[in-house]
């Protein structure tokens, strides 16, 4: 096995999963992501005999447009206990290949599930390579601090300035620690805590997309400004109408997130907590968690949440080196985070 990867494939195997001899695990791969999932599997096979390596090209062709039937039969019969999805996103795939396969594998099937969508060598060197029992503490802290708070109020010197209203009664906050119990999906690297806010008026600048977007463009040189009103994106525009990249991005984004009902509406709002990452590298699925704040659109994650609406499309963006005051149920007023960095009782 590839050195880079042991570690991270044996802090998401052992750590995370908590494989155990008597589990079922099947890992879903692609092409692209081959080394990845051998090393996964490597791992997983010193621990139990029952490993299913299945890769989507023998299944269907990319991007594709459909959950294939035996592609999903294959799976069924062998009945995993532990599955990941450690293979790239393309355009198209969300809707019709992986929100049907992630929910076919947590609901029907009970597995716990790690999303690793768009990951990478450099992801498994960095942030699957962290310390995750901390990861583990400084998530707790922060979902202590905000699992009954009724507004977040978030600014950076760039622009960013948005009120997030919160009802602590009726949508609840998630803790994505780095462990992953039966019938749950986490993504890894994992370190967030995340709700379905109430609504949200402001404005976000945004400095990394979602889905097959964060492949296409990465950490964008010139951000995104989204600016909402009742919780739905009303305008986005690039920072500086110059940048011809920036310009393509903000038609695409905005084309996305009104081609389905409720796309453009603010279904996540999340705050990582994967302490020890120093910068982004342009991959969201670890971007997201840097200690700042990412909010998406589309798809609230209801079932976890307690959201009573949803959306087909799901699509994040992140803010950079932001300032987050919580207020609490009892109208006092606390600062968490400062420029990008948490306070010192979050990470005491």
């Amino acid at each position: 096995m590839n050195p880079r990867l042991k570690t991270g494939s044996e802090n998401a195997i052992r750590l995370c999963l908590s494989v155990q001899p008597s589990d079922r695990v099947v890992i879903i791969t692609d092409d692209e992501t081959m080394e990845i999932g051998q090393a996964l599997q490597s791992v997983s096979q010193t621990i139990t005999q029952s490993v299913m390596l299945i890769k989507i090209e023998d299944y269907i062709k990319r991007p594709a447009k459909e959950l294939p039937y035996d592609f999903v039969q294959n799976i069924r019969n062998f009945n995993p206990t532990v599955s990941i999805y450690a293979a790239q996103g393309q355009i198209g795939e969300i809707q019709v290949f992986r929100s049907p396969l992630v929910k076919f594998l947590t609901q029907e099937l009970k597995c716990r599930h790690a999303h690793m969508i768009g990951v990478t060598g450099q992801l498994m060197e960095d942030g699957m390579n962290k310390d995750y029992a901390r990861v583990f503490k400084v998530t707790n802290n922060v979902f202590n601090k905000v699992s009954n708070a009724t507004k977040l109020l978030v600014k950076d010197d760039y622009g960013t300035d948005i009120t997030f209203i919160l009802d602590p009664t009726n949508l609840k906050w998630i803790q994505d620690n780095g462990r992953i119990g039966k019938g749950e999906m986490r993504n890894l690297p994992a370190g967030e805590v995340f709700t379905s806010p109430l609504s949200a008026k402001g404005t976000i600048i945004a400095w990394e997309l979602g889905d097959w977007m964060c492949k296409k463009y990465g950490e964008l040189k010139t951000p995104l400004k989204l600016d909402i009103l009742n919780g739905l994106v009303f305008s986005v525009s690039p920072v500086n109408r110059n940048d011809s990249v920036a310009a393509e991005a903000s038609e695409i984004f905005s084309n996305y997130i009104t081609e389905f009902e409720n796309g453009n509406r603010v279904g996540e709002l999340g705050l990582g907590t994967l302490i020890g990452l120093t910068k982004f590298v342009g991959n969201l699925l670890q971007d997201e968690k840097f200690p700042g704040v990412h909010m998406a659109l589309g798809h609230p994650y209801p079932e976890e949440t307690g959201a009573n609406w949803d959306s087909p499309s799901h699509i994040d963006v992140i803010a950079k080196s932001t300032t987050v005051t919580v207020e609490h149920t009892d109208g006092t007023l606390e600062v968490i985070m400062r420029n990008g960095v948490y306070s010192t009782d979050i990470l005491k």
